[in-house]
């Protein structure tokens, strides 16, 4: 009984390990991301005003 519960503490944490790492790159996923579309914004932003002040 003693040693099931012992697994099963293990696996609990291997897996909140796991988690924490899937989590984290998530994170650093949106945070790439976030940065990327804002400078994308700017980037179209910049050319819609030239296209503007073309015509």
């Amino acid at each position: 009984m003693g040693k099931a519960r012992l697994r099963e503490g293990r696996l609990e944490s291997r897996a909140m390990t796991v988690f924490k790492y899937f989590f984290l790159i998530v994170l650093q996923n949106i945070q790439l991301a976030d940065q990327m579309s804002s400078q994308l914004g700017i980037a179209l932003q910049g050319n819609l005003q030239g296209m503007v002040d073309h015509v």
